[in-house]
């Protein structure tokens, strides 16, 4: 019996078969934009999948720095877009639940409205005040009223 690692064009095993028919694949060969490699029968798939990377030949991979990491090619690289993008999508969240706060029946007075206000445009300012973050403990959120 054989087992394929299928790695895709970075280097990384995307997932690990192991054919009922050994002559289904072909060790090297690339199917639907992957590189099957022939593994031994016993390798763990989740280790392979998660500490080695094809370059030619097997080579160990870093642990993964942080959800936003990609892999390419030989190393992990930062996906600011991604970062963002759930930045984005939390602070919305903030936003919803103090929409409240601006309807013209809201319960608050002018001055309490004003502050909300004020919150609510820091939330909107959250991105491009904190364009070093890295991290989602790296993000200075403004203090609700």
């Amino acid at each position: 019996m054989i087992k394929v690692a299928m790695v895709n064009s970075n280097g990384e095993v995307d997932y690990v078969i192991s054919p009922s028919d050994d002559n289904a694949y072909e060790d090297r060969a690339i199917y639907d934009e992957h590189t099957a490699v022939f593994v031994d029968y016993t390798t763990d798939d989740t280790l392979l999948t998660e500490t080695k990377y094809w370059n030619g030949n097997w080579h160990d991979k870093s642990p993964r720095p942080s959800e936003w990491h990609d892999w390419d090619t030989n190393n992990w690289a930062f996906s600011s877009e991604r970062f963002w993008e759930s930045v984005r999508q939390i602070r919305d969240m903030k936003l919803v639940m103090c929409d409240w706060t601006q309807f013209n029946d809201s319960p608050l007075s002018v001055s309490e409205r004003s502050q909300w206000t004020t919150y609510r445009q820091s939330l909107r300012e959250v991105p491009s005040t904190n364009t070093g973050a890295t991290s989602l403990d790296d993000i200075l959120w403004p203090t609700e009223p």
